[in-house]
């Protein structure tokens, strides 16, 4: 057991418990919540909002968050948010449990959930090298992405059980009653204050932070790929309910699909360092870019349920080695002072196109279809991903040193 980072180190394993159990509870949350909709309104377009309001507050905050993470007790922050989410939940509840809630009330609780998830979760990313050694972080780092995926597998096979036979508002009660036990796990954690610079004046540590990020050409080129990548990815989750409900399956093959994809994502956490080339990172992460672009215009092509399970396990698996390489790099050559800017920035620049793409394809699937927009979504995918491979710079920045990146 000592082998295990989360045994070993006490402060990163009650941080990963608590990260596991409010996961737990979100995933639960999607389905319900997606589902829900799609129930009352019969409509892609409203499912592409529940997506819409969740993304919404990391592109509007993102920066800001930032810059709070870098300034403020960053153990006070991780608390706080779970309490505060718990909190919302339970008021989302009340108006189920009422009779009374409205689409109106369900839009408003997921955007003011993101706005505290916004601060949230920079902070764990900023967190994470302060009580993790540095030759540990690519130990941390998988360890992170099993949250994810091992939330994914039970709490998306849980969520569509529930919905299926007990409605949603059990899954929204499970989903406060995680957020506070999670702050309850993080209550006893020590996080190291931050002693290093920071500037005397918010919008000067905010320029700072975006000046490291822009200053950098082969960064910015990286940026702007998975810019577009972030515009044509995403919007799968809206059209696998849609698949679902038109192939007459039930709300619990929504939980079956997503559980799949994260029991891919999971073994791909487990096996990211042996299948990770030393020399041909680069041609490895590019043609992994691909695969997931072809996924989708296969998986337009045929929605058999086998051949569906199948497609998001594959998925699963390579997003989970594309991701933890690039995180292990972000990781490593940031400064600690400035990882709370970065990280926020990193996001927002990322995935600020992510909510608008979710708008405009709850229109097109509802006006084209979903396999019409699957195809669309993988062949765009599949070729925009060959320019990584030709970003400049991009072979000796992510073989090259924390100067050369920096510079």
């Amino acid at each position: 057991m000592k082998n295990f980072l989360i045994i070993e180190n006490k402060n990163f394993g009650l941080l990963w418990f608590g990260q596991l159990v409010s996961q737990l509870g979100d995933k639960i949350f999607s389905i319900a919540v997606m589902w829900y909709v799609l129930e009352l309104t019969g409509s892609p377009v409203y499912v592409s909002y529940v997506m819409f309001f969740t993304m919404l507050p990391s592109i509007l905050f993102g920066p800001f968050s930032g810059v709070l993470v870098d300034r403020l007790d960053k153990k006070k922050i991780i608390v706080l948010s779970d309490l505060i989410r718990s909190i919302l939940m339970f008021v989302l509840c009340y108006f189920v449990f009422k009779n009374t809630v409205t689409l109106f009330h369900i839009y408003t609780i997921i955007f003011l959930t993101g706005v505290v998830t916004s601060i949230f979760n920079p902070t764990i990313s900023a967190s994470i090298p302060v009580i993790v050694k540095n030759d540990k972080i690519d130990n941390a780092m998988a360890w992170q992405s099993a949250i994810r995926d091992m939330s994914s597998i039970f709490g998306f096979g849980i969520g569509g059980a529930l919905v299926g036979a007990f409605g949603v508002l059990r899954s929204f009660l499970i989903n406060g009653l995680a957020y506070f036990l999670s702050a309850v796990f993080e209550t006893p954690i020590k996080i190291k204050k931050n002693i290093e610079k920071t500037g005397n004046h918010f919008f000067s540590d905010l320029k700072e932070g975006f000046g490291f990020v822009i200053k950098n050409n082969t960064l910015k080129h990286m940026l702007t790929l998975f810019a577009v990548l972030n515009f044509f990815g995403p919007p799968v989750m809206i059209i696998i309910p849609v698949i679902i409900k038109e192939t007459g399956l039930s709300g619990a093959y929504l939980g079956y699909y997503q559980m799949t994809m994260a029991i891919g994502s999971f073994l791909g956490a487990l096996t990211v360092l042996s299948v990770t080339p030393k020399k041909n990172l680069i041609s490895f992460l590019t043609v992994t870019l691909i695969i997931s672009g072809v996924i989708l215009i296969i998986m337009g092509f045929n929605q058999g349920v086998v051949l569906m399970l199948s497609m998001q396990f594959i998925m699963g698996l390579v997003l989970a080695w594309i991701n933890i390489n690039l995180m292990v790099f972000f990781q490593k050559l940031t400064p600690d002072y400035i990882k709370g800017r970065f990280f926020s920035i990193l996001e927002t620049l990322a995935m600020f196109i992510v909510p608008f793409s979710f708008l405009l394809f709850g229109y097109m699937v509802e006006k084209y279809g979903f396999e019409f927009n699957l195809k669309l979504c993988g062949m765009a995918i599949a070729v925009s991903s060959v320019y990584f491979y030709f970003i400049p710079g991009i072979h000796s920045v992510l073989t090259g040193s924390k100067h050369e990146y920096i510079d």
